[in-house]
């Protein structure tokens, strides 16, 4: 019987150092593993129900195989990797706090990333602004400025900071250009920034946008956790902002670290429904009446 115990504490040690590891690195097959030595505890303990414990044991075991299987086989031949160096992910680049849900961190953020065959696809440096923004030629003493918003098409990811869009048409036209553009940013990030007490003042407003945006400002992307909310009230008439989009639960952080769930999620796409299109115009919309009436032209590509 004491032999049992060590071997069953054996086990729960194993269990909480993959648990620690897991959490730490972010490895969700480490995560099952880890439950499966827990569970292989708790069979030589309880018993009483060893036939329910081993079943379930069995069950995480087999989880952790397919887990494998999916990482090895399907996501290794098709995913992209940052290299480990690079801090343009994670929170060494992303700011939580801000009042858009997330903002790069001020500095320079170096970014590399390579194919599935180790080949470099892109190795550049992102220069952030003071105020959470990305640089641009603006010291420049021109008198107009042309704002502009978006995701990442816009922000210029994989651009050095002399390839963005806003870059080139400041140096093309001699203007000075703000690129208020971040990955994962959509229509309600752009209405926020023109209603926060940012300094927004330009002759020219332009928004580049794609109709995947809807599910952002509809806050159904797993990234949409404390961006802005906006809400349609008086069936439809009105467009109010309404707080933040919601945290996304513990179980989401966990999940999309799981090939099996990835797996699940990019061969089942969530829908874009009518009321997200409708609120995704609406706010696209109140862009443009802000524009006009602070007599900015608002151009939409």
């Amino acid at each position: 019987k004491k032999k049992l115990i060590v071997l069953a504490l054996i086990f729960l040690c194993i269990s909480i150092i993959l648990l620690l590891i897991s959490l730490f690195y972010k490895i969700f097959s480490l995560l099952i593993l880890s439950f499966f030595f827990g569970f292989i505890f708790l069979t030589i303990l309880l018993k009483k129900i060893q036939n329910v414990l081993l079943i379930t044991t069995s069950t995480i075991f087999a989880f952790f195989i397919v887990e494998i299987l999916i990482s090895l086989v399907i996501f290794d031949d098709i995913s992209v990797k940052y290299d480990k160096a690079s801090d343009c992910v994670g929170w060494k680049f992303w700011d939580r706090k801000s009042d858009l849900g997330h903002q790069p961190k001020p500095g320079k953020h170096s970014c590399k990333m390579y194919d599935p065959n180790g080949e470099v696809i892109f190795d550049v440096v992102y220069t952030i602004d003071e105020d959470g923004f990305r640089f641009t030629n603006k010291n420049k003493a021109f008198g107009e400025t042309i704002n502009f918003f978006g995701g990442s098409f816009m922000f210029g990811h994989g651009l050095s900071d002399q390839q963005t869009l806003p870059y080139y048409v400041s140096e093309s036209l001699n203007i000075n250009a703000k690129n208020y553009g971040v990955g994962g940013y959509g229509a309600h990030q752009a209405l926020a920034i023109l209603q926060s007490d940012r300094n927004t003042d330009a002759s020219i407003n332009i928004f580049w946008t794609a109709p995947f945006h809807a599910l952002r400002s509809a806050c159904k992307k797993t990234y949409s956790s404390s961006n802005p909310k906006y809400t349609l009230v008086d069936g439809g008439k009105k467009l109010i902002r309404d707080g933040k989009c919601p945290n996304e639960k513990l179980l989401g952080r966990v999940l999309k670290h799981s090939a099996i769930y990835n797996f699940i999620t990019r061969n089942f796409h969530v829908n874009v429904t009518d009321q997200d299109i409708e609120l995704y115009l609406r706010i696209v919309s109140e862009i443009y009446n802000i524009s006009q009436s602070r007599k900015q032209t608002f151009i939409i590509g």
